[in-house]
């Protein structure tokens, strides 16, 4: 029998490399136009002043703003005002109006002035919850308290806007913890930065690269004259394979709750603490709010 001679050519070492090179370039591309948040679609209606406290104007110009704020995080964001809460508590009102308009998975928040009950609330939903956490909530009805007080429910709505945006720009806190308030549980959040994912991009192309050209370097003097022995190395060696699951081992803690801890619908009591609930709908979200 003729023996096969076994070549490698280097036009399809060089095309393996740059198909590897592009598939990363395009991974990269895609992940950052993901983190930006771009948003193809038209502007959505974004306030909902059912209880007239706003004028025309201000209606318009908190709409432009909404509709600003939802292209740079990426998230729906909403202004809901109401003298009928339809029996509801303001939370309830709040992520109930959330999810009927974008469903219970969809990620924003809901900014609420309740009327009927001189409610302020906050309802968070999806990633938002990472971003608003009960301490950074607290400060932003701080924040807006002295505009409801006021009768000024336009600055309360602004102020609401500018805060939600300087807290998504500093990010998800670190060591972040999500508090179940119907189990009582602690659950740690875990998430990989922008700068995280570009390095360990970097990193896998950089070893990938390393790669192919060690086998290009390898094979570059014995081009066209290489015959791998393949009568002499090879072997079939078959054997019986069987995975069997033993046992799994899951561990679980609790961290205590700081009691001493009074803001208004915040749990947990630590600063990087997201408390979450579940909605009529079934959807999980944060929020807390006060009265004025």
């Amino acid at each position: 029998m003729k023996a096969v001679n076994e070549r490698y050519p280097r036009q399809g070492v060089y095309k393996t490399l740059l198909m590897a090179l592009a598939l990363c370039m395009v991974w990269m591309a895609a992940f950052l136009a993901c983190g930006a948040g771009a948003r193809a679609d038209g502007p959505q209606r974004r306030v909902y002043d059912q209880a007239g406290l706003l004028t025309d104007v201000e209606a318009d110009m908190l709409q432009k703003k909404a509709e600003e704020l939802t292209g740079q995080c990426g998230m729906e964001v909403v202004l809901v005002t109401t003298d009928y809460a339809e029996g509801k508590s303001s939370e309830s009102y709040a992520d109930d109006f959330f999810d009927k308009l974008y469903g219970k998975d969809k990620a924003g928040v809901c900014f609420l002035i309740d009327m009927s009950s001189r409610n302020l609330w906050i309802s968070t939903s999806g990633n938002m919850v990472y971003y608003l956490t009960d301490d950074r909530l607290e400060n932003m009805l701080d924040n807006a308290e002295n505009y409801a007080a006021g009768g000024n429910y336009s600055g309360v709505f602004e102020s609401f806007l500018k805060d939600t945006l300087a807290w998504y720009k500093q990010g998800v806190p670190k060591e972040l913890y999500i508090y179940d308030s119907e189990t009582g549980t602690y659950r740690r959040n875990r998430s990989i930065t922008l700068m995280e994912a570009l390095i360990a991009a970097i990193a896998a192309l950089a070893a990938g690269a390393a790669c192919v050209g060690g086998v290009v370097g390898k094979y570059r003097l014995k081009w066209g004259h290489y015959k791998y022995p393949y009568r002499e190395k090879s072997r079939m060696n078959l054997t019986k394979q069987e995975d069997r699951f033993m046992y799994k081992h899951v561990t679980q803690r609790v961290i205590p709750r700081n009691e001493n801890n009074g803001g208004g619908g915040s749990g947990g009591g630590h600063s990087n603490v997201s408390t979450t609930h579940t909605s009529s709908s079934g959807g999980t979200h944060g929020g807390a709010g006060r009265g004025f």
